[in-house]
């Protein structure tokens, strides 16, 4: 769930990489980004850049609605917000949705938009599926302005997180080229195709400076972010009173219906290492497991002998 076309490409990368097969992500994109006047350009840009991040062009929705109209100073209604999420969700069969934090990691009000919505929405019980369970809400976490530039060196900070993407080999490239496809975000003015991302630069000697830096700053951002190579999530849930009316309501206890909710692992992926959580035995390890067990109690060679003799 993200606020403007290339918010995939530049915080959400590694999260859609790393995907187990079988996994079907819908990427749902609340505005056009028009606020230069090229809503239909990014769009078309934003169905390209998700096909190279894997997600079929079926699977990629963008909302042009007036009270969600991309811009600094654009106050987004969280009422509306809430509205188109809640309906997708219901629509589309979604029981997962994966958005910003409350600081949006650059900051962008819409972004922070989104994640206010999105979080009051999940804590009220007011995001829920079609069979009545609540939908599960993950907000990719905010770093300081330090960590956010270690590109993958941030790894030392992130290992020990609770829900951990890391990008896959190959991964920088396919964000690479996703972002290169946002052309209309990355070149210095329209008559100046993939500037930030072609080795020579066209002839054009009235690029003004303010432009050229712009440009560089896109291509320097994709090269030394965390956010190309790792994504690291928090979950919010809904309140205990929330679980408990939801629970009468669809009439079961409140613990039936957090072990049909949580315990599906169909969330962004748990980091196994990470602490407090349990490994449970995998197949080859409780075969270990039998094989000593059964081992214990075979009687022993000179056991056998006694009891041949008697």
């Amino acid at each position: 769930m993200t606020a403007h076309p290339d918010d995939e490409s530049m915080f959400f990368g590694p999260a859609l990489l790393c995907r187990h097969s079988g996994q079907q992500v819908m990427l749902l994109c609340l505005s056009t980004g028009n606020a230069d006047g090229l809503g239909e350009t990014r769009k078309q840009e934003l169905v390209q850049a998700a096909q190279v991040l894997g997600i079929p062009e079926r699977l990629v929705q963008t909302v042009d609605d007036p009270e969600l109209q991309d811009g600094m100073h654009t106050v987004w209604s969280p009422a509306k917000i809430e509205e188109v999420v809640s309906a997708e969700v219901v629509r589309s069969k979604i029981h997962t949705v994966v958005t910003f934090d409350e600081d949006g990691v650059s900051g962008h009000i819409n972004h922070r938009a989104v994640a206010h919505a999105l979080a009051n929405a999940s804590e009220r019980g007011r995001l829920l599926q079609e069979n009545g369970r609540p939908a599960r809400v993950f907000q990719l976490k905010t770093t300081g302005i330090v960590r956010k530039f270690l590109g993958l060196l941030d790894i030392f900070f992130s290992s020990s997180e609770k829900y951990l993407f890391l990008a896959p080999a190959g991964g920088f490239l396919a964000v690479w080229r996703a972002m290169a496809l946002h052309e209309s975000q990355v070149r210095a003015g329209h008559s100046v195709p993939r500037l930030a991302f072609r080795a020579s630069l066209p002839l054009n000697s009235r690029l003004c400076p303010r432009r050229m830096q712009f440009v560089w700053y896109r291509k320097a951002f994709v090269a030394t972010s965390r956010y190309t190579y790792i994504n690291t999530f928090a979950e919010v849930k809904p309140t205990s009173a929330v679980l408990a009316a939801l629970a009468v309501k669809n009439g079961k206890p409140v613990a039936a219906l957090e072990e049909e909710v949580y315990s599906e692992d169909e969330q962004p992926n748990k980091n196994d290492t990470a602490k407090g959580t349990k490994k449970k035995d995998g197949p080859r390890k409780r075969a270990g497991k039998d094989e000593k067990e059964a081992k214990r109690k075979r009687p022993s060679t000179s056991a056998k002998k006694s009891r041949l003799l008697k």
